[in-house]
């Protein structure tokens, strides 16, 4: 994210406690988002609230962003979503035209390795990265907008 220059505006979707935010710290942001459903997780989160940030209680299926984001982030959320699919497209439509969405699973299931191998069919995949600590896997994703235009592979 910080590397593609897109980290002005981010939208994580399933934030958890913030985390992504000590490491945005040191890059710089101009506007972060977080939500997510847990209000234990959020009060949590809002221990690294600053005035950059903002951190919402709510479902991601239902969820409307105000506005448009550089930077659309699915930090190993989207498996507990019934249709994973349909969430990142959802979200898809508050991205910048130049915007980026970001994902991390963790392939421990075959379902999760089902749902790796639809995201790099069903976007267009800027950068690709599997890392691994010797016993698990995580695949990592930059999708850019589709524009209709899908990965044959």
């Amino acid at each position: 994210m910080v590397s593609a220059k897109k980290n002005q505006t981010i939208l994580e979707v399933g934030c958890g406690e913030g985390l992504l935010l000590d490491y945005l710290d040191r890059w710089g942001y101009q506007k972060y988002v977080g939500i997510d459903f847990s209000d234990v997780a959020l009060r949590n989160a809002s221990k690294r609230a600053n005035s950059k940030t903002t951190f919402i209680s709510g479902l991601a299926e239902s969820f409307v962003p105000d506005g448009q984001f550089d930077a659309i982030v699915f930090n190993e959320s989207l498996y507990y979503f019934d249709d994973p699919m349909q969430v990142i497209r959802r979200y898809e439509r508050y991205l910048t035209p130049d915007g980026v969405m970001l994902v991390s699973l963790f392939t421990k299931t075959e379902r999760i390795k089902l749902l790796a191998a639809e995201i790099s069919k069903g976007f267009r995949v800027m950068r690709k990265a599997s890392v691994t600590n010797g016993a698990d896997t995580w695949e990592c994703f930059m999708l850019g907008r589709a524009g209709g235009k899908r990965n044959e592979g």
